[in-house]
């Protein structure tokens, strides 16, 4: 019997051993480097930033609880502390995840817009961060949060308080703005579709990586904005066949003129860059 069980005994221990070594790697650049996770959790959006200091920052949370598996995942399994977590919009495939993490995790701060919305993942997302007292701040204005170890997140957008508010596309309420570790940079726009109106700001918007404009929607990714941005790597955030038939066409042909370097998760699964300040390298 144990004969015949001995191969699969041993494809399971080096999967395993695989699996270990793999994350332990990542775990090893991440010791004083910046690491920027784009998780494949379908179609949605969930990025875990691990600053230099190890601080946890999470940007949305995806469609489901696939976001719990890539915490435990990639983080150490005594760490269970969110310093910041930013939801950029309440639609529900950004903010559905958030709300098993915030039962899970001890979730410090979170920053969001708090614009009026029916979803019902999002109202279960208030109710935990009401239940739980987490200290919340609400972003109406361009700031520079500090994410901790050099790292800071400039936000260029929103312009006006939301809170509160009803309007007529949520997705233009996505909190937006530029992740900065010392020379180099990231742009995070959430779902915003009018980012062409930034260009008109004459902001400095050149990046090194751009998470592309609501999954790579054509409604979002102006050639005019990603122009300015000029990033050296796109990654786009997509679930596989999805319905939306994301990315669309126009999209990867404005990546395309840019020159960008286009990373998919629906093909290529979790996205890993990691940062020394000086450089971008993918994991």
């Amino acid at each position: 019997m144990l004969k015949k069980l001995l191969p699969i005994i041993i494809i399971v221990i080096s999967i395993t051993s695989i699996f270990f070594s793999h994350n332990g790697q990542i775990r090893g650049v991440a010791e004083g480097n910046l690491v920027v996770y784009f998780l494949d959790i379908g179609q949605g959006d969930a990025t875990l930033i691990r600053t230099p200091n190890g601080n946890d920052i999470l940007i949305d949370g995806g469609p489901d609880n696939t976001l719990i598996q890539k915490l435990g995942q990639y983080l150490p399994f005594y760490d269970r502390d969110i310093e910041i977590m930013i939801l950029t919009h309440p639609d529900s495939d950004h903010v559905t995840g958030l709300v098993e993490v915030l039962r899970r995790y001890k979730v410090k701060k979170i920053l969001m817009t708090r614009v009026l919305s029916d979803s019902p993942s999002y109202l279960s997302f208030l109710e935990e961060v009401d239940k739980e007292k987490i200290k919340v701040e609400i972003i109406s204005q361009p700031e520079k949060v500090d994410f901790g170890g050099g790292v800071f997140f400039d936000i260029i957008y929103p312009l006006e308080s939301f809170a509160g508010k009803e309007v007529e596309s949520t997705n233009n309420t996505s909190i937006t703005g530029q992740l900065i570790y010392a020379s180099t940079t990231v742009m995070l726009t959430g779902d915003l579709e009018n980012e062409e109106d930034l260009v008109k700001r004459n902001l400095n918007l050149k990046s090194d990586i751009y998470h592309v404009g609501h999954h790579g929607s054509n409604n979002a990714n102006d050639l005019s904005f990603i122009s300015a941005v000029d990033p050296q790597y796109a990654v786009i955030s997509v679930g596989a066949d999805n319905r939306y038939g994301h990315p669309n066409f126009r999209t990867l042909k404005n990546l395309e003129i840019t020159g960008a370097e286009v990373f998919r998760t629906d093909k290529l699964g979790d996205i890993i860059f990691y940062s020394d300040g000086r450089s971008f390298y993918q994991f």
